[in-house]
Formats: C-alpha cells, sequence, structure tokens
C-alpha cells in the first residue's frame, strides 16, 4: 500500500476514504472557515485601529512614569500615577452592579489603565488623574472579537469553536494524503498554471495554497483546541483546582507586594480576578510591558492570599514549556512588529480562499452534473407528445 500510495495515491483505497473525510469536514466548515479567517485577520490589526477609532481611550492626559511599579503605598511608586489597586476601586465604584474580570496597567492597551468588566464592557481610566475616561462597550471590534473566539454564543460558541479547532486538524492531517499526486507528478501541484480553464485554475489554487499554508493552519487548529482544553497540553501554568468564592475582599496591595517579592524586576502588567478554576493573578512582565511572552504569572488563593503556584512564561524547561510558550505568539501573529502582523493578516484570508475554492471544486465534479441532470429531466417531461401521455385525452373530431 505504501508503494502504491507514492506511485499512484488515488488508486490506494485509504487515500479514497480520507478524500471523503476531507471533503465532507471541508463542507461542514465552510461557513465556520469563512468566519474564523476574515475575523482573525481584521483582528491582527485590533490595537491599531482602536487607536484610529478611539484615540481619546488611548492617550493619558498628563506625562506618565516609565515603567512603575504602579502600587499604591509601595516604594517607588510616583505621585503623578495612580496605583493599580485604586484602579480597581474607581471602577468598583463607577460600575458597582458588574464584576470586575481583570485591570491592566497602562503600556499594555494604550496609555491608560484598562478594566475589563463582565457584559463585555471596557473601561479606561486615566493613569495620570484617576479619571474614567470613558467605556466602551460592544462595538464592531468587540463584536469581530466575540465572533472569533466565542462564536457569539458564550461558552457554547467557546465549545463549538474549539470542537471547530479540532476538525480542521482533521483537515489538515487528510489534506496531506489527498494533496500527494504521486512522485512524477508533486511538483506541479506547488504551483498554478494560470494559462489553463478557470476550473483547473480553481484546484491548483486549493492545492498549492493547502500545501503552502499546512503548517499554519496546523497550528492555529492545535492552539485553538488549546485555547479550549489547556489541561490535555503538557507544558504551560500550573493546573488548579477550584477555588472558594472571594467572600472577604483581601486587599489587593498584599498580593501585588508578594507578587513583587517573588519577581522583584518585574513591571505591573496586570491583575486577572479570581473565578472558577482561575485564581487571582498577578502579571509581572520581565521585559517590555504588553509583550507577554516573558510575563511571570503569580496565582493566589482568594480566601486566603496564599500563593497557589507561579508560572514565569518565556523559562521553558521542558518540551511541553516551549510548545505553550509558542502556540499564542504563532496564533495571533501580533509579537513581532508590523511586518509580521502583515504576513498573518494575508495567511488569514487562506481560509477562506480553501472554503470558496474547496465549494467550487464540489459544484464542478458533483453539484453541476446533478444540476443538469436535473435540468434534463424537466425539459424531457416539457417536451413529451401527448400520445405519450397517459392521463392526456384526445378530442375526437
Amino acid at each position: 500500500m505504501v508503494a502504491g500510495f507514492y506511485r499512484h495515491p488515488r488508486r490506494v483505497w485509504m487515500r479514497k476514504a480520507l478524500f471523503q473525510v476531507h471533503l465532507w469536514v471541508g463542507i461542514i466548515l465552510c461557513a465556520y472557515c469563512l468566519l474564523i479567517g476574515v475575523s482573525g485577520s481584521v483582528l491582527v490589526f485590533e490595537d491599531e485601529l482602536a487607536n484610529v477609532f478611539r484615540p481619546h481611550l488611548m492617550k493619558a492626559a498628563g506625562e506618565r512614569v516609565t515603567n512603575p511599579l504602579q502600587v499604591n503605598n509601595l516604594p517607588h511608586t510616583r505621585p503623578t500615577q495612580i496605583g493599580l489597586a485604586e484602579v480597581a476601586r474607581i471602577v468598583r465604584r463607577a460600575y458597582p452592579d458588574r464584576r470586575i474580570e481583570a485591570v491592566y496597567a497602562p503600556g499594555v492597551r494604550g496609555e491608560n489603565y484598562v478594566a475589563y468588566v463582565e457584559a463585555e464592557r471596557s473601561v479606561f481610566v486615566d493613569a495620570v488623574t484617576g479619571r474614567v475616561v470613558g467605556h466602551q462597550d460592544r462595538g464592531s471590534l468587540e463584536w469581530v472579537a466575540d465572533l472569533h473566539f466565542r462564536l457569539l454564543a458564550g461558552q457554547t460558541g467557546l465549545i463549538v469553536n474549539g470542537i471547530g479547532a479540532a476538525s480542521l486538524l482533521v483537515l489538515c492531517v487528510s489534506g496531506i494524503a489527498v494533496w500527494w499526486p504521486g512522485v512524477k507528478t508533486w511538483k506541479r501541484a506547488l504551483r498554478v498554471d494560470f494559462r489553463r480553464r478557470w476550473q483547473r485554475i480553481n484546484f491548483d489554487l486549493h492545492s498549492s495554497i493547502g500545501f503552502w499554508s499546512l503548517a499554519i493552519l496546523s497550528i492555529w487548529a492545535v492552539s485553538g483546541i488549546y485555547f479550549l482544553w489547556p489541561d490535555a497540553f503538557p507544558g504551560g501554568p500550573p493546573k488548579m483546582r477550584d477555588f472558594k468564592k472571594d467572600t472577604a475582599q483581601l486587599p489587593l496591595e498584599l498580593c501585588v507586594e508578594r507578587a513583587v517579592g517573588i519577581e522583584p524586576g518585574g513591571k505591573l502588567e496586570g491583575v486577572a480576578f479570581a473565578e472558577g478554576k482561575q485564581p487571582l493573578s498577578v502579571m509581572l512582565a520581565r521585559a517590555e510591558q504588553g509583550d507577554f511572552m516573558r510575563t511571570t504569572w503569580v496565582f493566589f488563593d482568594p480566601a486566603n492570599g496564599r500563593v497557589a503556584g507561579t508560572w514565569r512564561r518565556g523559562v521553558n524547561r521542558t518540551l511541553g514549556d516551549w510548545f505553550v510558550w509558542l502556540l499564542i505568539p504563532l496564533h495571533f501573529g501580533t509579537y513581532w512588529g508590523m511586518a509580521v502582523k502583515c504576513v498573518w493578516a494575508t495567511l488569514g484570508i487562506t481560509l477562506p480562499v480553501l472554503a470558496i475554492t474547496g465549494v467550487l471544486m464540489y459544484w464542478n465534479r458533483v453539484l453541476k452534473k446533478k444540476w443538469r441532470a436535473i435540468g434534463n429531466d424537466r425539459v424531457r417531461s416539457r417536451s413529451r407528445r401527448p400520445l405519450d401521455r397517459p392521463d392526456v385525452q384526445l378530442e375526437t373530431p
């Protein structure tokens, strides 16, 4: 079977079976690939678009301190910039009926503090004055992000998205076997011959784009699975148990002070508040703020303030650590400058292109023949003479 697949793959039953898997999974995922590909390409430039359309939310009123610890009542805090704990209190007073999910320091997303509260709202607090600059409900960018990550369906959409990522991985694996044309013609399958008929050009586009984008599509599929089921992967942050609800609010300053003691040279990036298996997390940047490639997470039990674990992202000791460390930047493409962003946005369009060319191939090979057969049947039924129709009685003169 191996020798046959090497020379004449279309004669091998395994290839035929994988072709059917590739065909039907591709048909089912057609709309999904269109939505995920286009929305992902847009989100690559999310920060740039936000700076263009919402500059008043991104700019601070005065001169802010460069890389302060940003913690109230701690050494090295300058009076020209308020601390993160104070920002959390300001947001709680402004939105008492909404739970704060996270607060990020200046430098992560613009020059102001950004607090994420439930119901898809981002609250911007001036880093100098402590004034709430404004809030951002689910606008067009947030709608695109929700579409990409949760398919506009909350937790159910998140699960469906994970299943879609797993199905995309099936497409990638089966696509390897379906693409292989045989040892004599494999080089021809790497390019598009635009001198041929449009049906052949469409086939070449699907085949060549699928081959050249296979690696990044596989990475996107695996990272999509990881975002939903991180505990199934080795490496990465420590696995957490369910935590009790935080009945007595532990002073945030205390947790941040302990985190700074664990990572003395770190610059505070933000705090994510506890929910379910997610403990209270303090993020400290060991390099540039907002990079998150070299961030230390210090996890706290929200009920008693005990350190539940630490994760120094970028300090990779095992193959699993390296694997998880690379998944996020390779998925988003936002960590290495504008040139990489442009490349990633272009690659994101390959998913819709593969979906469209795949549907056209199915039309050319199957649906068009069936459509013609239906049309021919109608023509024949209309052209039948009355004498041949038993239900029609001829009038006698």
